[in-house]
């Protein structure tokens, strides 16, 4: 800068570097100008632009492809093309993956069902094929869904295309339930105590729904739907869990049998349960079946209670005829433990103490509790047939 006088305003001076650079070429040069400009005031000094970062405007482009595809009966994977950063280019941040009963649109999107785990799957650069399983859906239903994308900016995309799934029927009723129990809890009162089974058989899940039966006599399949049923049944744990229900209201004094079946939420039904005898607190013991078919009959249930903790023993006898009296043979000693007050189950096997099966030769076996003594407290006859 110089001064061009008293008073006078300075001048900006224009500059200009000029480079001559040989290019090993005789008689050739490039000339390169560096810089020439005004030093005027647009300069950052006076106002003008001053660089830096600029801000991210542009959002991920929609998703117009979306496709529901590969139904089982609790899922169904969806397929796309991933958008970019900004537009097609680059590499977006996260989706925002959703689904509902029916066509999901601007307006009904935050009335959708989000999937949690999208938020967490980071998309894949622009212009790749995206594959994401959505687990849990409800068996033979149709079902919507939709998605956005968003970049590090948090700029939104346009809602993706909503596209249909059909997830298939579910054909696989949850197990049988095997170890039902009842246990007299008070006159006309008993409690059941069960595993529950899951979803699919008894490996996995939670069932939707258990049915539970009561009769004063055996409860067979053909007659399970005409017996009486339980009222506020408990919504079934996940598969392994323990169960328990009680029943309040029966006759008092009387012995009741019980069952359940169990159904998922097709509704597909479970086969009968196992027979829970329920041996009232006026009663001593129970056993069933009281007919034994040989060669078709499993095992016998018996069911003894004891008023106060003593040692038990449950013994299988033969009556046999000699002449006179009836003369009772050992068949098999049970159980000889020590067991707290209450109903207790015991399984019999129709096997002998020598580990050979029960024969019809002799038609009837009594089973007989004795408490703390020689002498039997209370007995109960099983008759045997042969097959039909």
């Amino acid at each position: 800068m110089r001064d061009t006088g008293k008073g006078a305003n300075p001048v900006m001076l224009r500059r200009c570097a000029l480079f001559f650079v040989s290019l090993a070429i005789p008689c050739a040069y490039l000339l390169l100008l560096e810089s020439c400009g005004d030093e005027s005031p647009a300069g950052p000094e006076l106002g003008g632009p001053t660089g830096g970062n600029t801000v991210d405007t542009i959002p991920p482009a929609a998703v117009r492809g979306l496709v529901a595809k590969s139904p089982t009966a609790n899922s169904l994977a969806l397929q796309w093309v991933s958008p970019g950063d900004d537009g097609m280019r680059g590499q977006a941040s996260r989706y925002d993956i959703r689904y509902a009963t029916s066509v999901i649109t601007e307006q009904t999107w935050n009335l959708a069902t989000q999937v949690p785990d999208s938020l967490l799957r980071r998309p894949k650069p622009a212009d790749q094929i995206e594959l994401y399983v959505i687990k849990g859906l409800p068996s033979a239903h149709d079902v919507y869904f939709a998605l956005k994308t968003y970049d590090e900016a948090s700029n939104e995309s346009r809602l993706s295309n909503s596209p249909k799934g059909t997830t298939k029927t579910e054909s696989w009723a949850p197990a049988a339930v095997t170890d039902l129990v009842a246990n007299a809890t008070a006159e006309g009162e008993f409690l059941l105590t069960w595993t529950a089974p899951g979803d699919d058989g008894a490996q996995w899940g939670a069932a939707s729904e258990y049915d539970i039966r009561y009769s004063t006599s055996p409860i067979e399949e053909e007659d399970f739907a005409t017996e009486a049923r339980a009222t506020g049944e408990p919504k079934p744990s996940l598969a392994g869990g323990p169960e328990s229900f009680s029943i309040f209201g029966l006759s008092p004094g009387t012995n009741y049998f019980f069952a359940l079946k169990t159904a998922d939420e097709v509704p597909n039904w479970s086969d009968i349960s196992r027979q829970a005898p329920g041996l009232a607190l006026n009663e001593r013991m129970m056993v069933y079946p009281r007919d034994v078919f040989v060669g078709e009959t499993q095992e016998v249930q018996i069911v003894f209670r004891l008023d106060a903790p003593n040692e038990a023993e449950l013994t299988i006898s033969r009556l046999l005829w000699n002449q006179w009296p009836w003369r009772l043979v050992i068949y098999k000693h049970l159980v000889k433990d020590s067991f707290s007050a209450g109903s207790h189950h015991v399984s019999w096997d129709l096997k002998g103490d020598d580990g050979g099966s029960v024969e019809s030769d002799f038609g009837q076996l009594q089973v007989r509790l004795h408490v703390g003594a020689t002498s039997p407290t209370d007995s109960a006859s099983v008759r045997i047939f042969e097959a039909p």
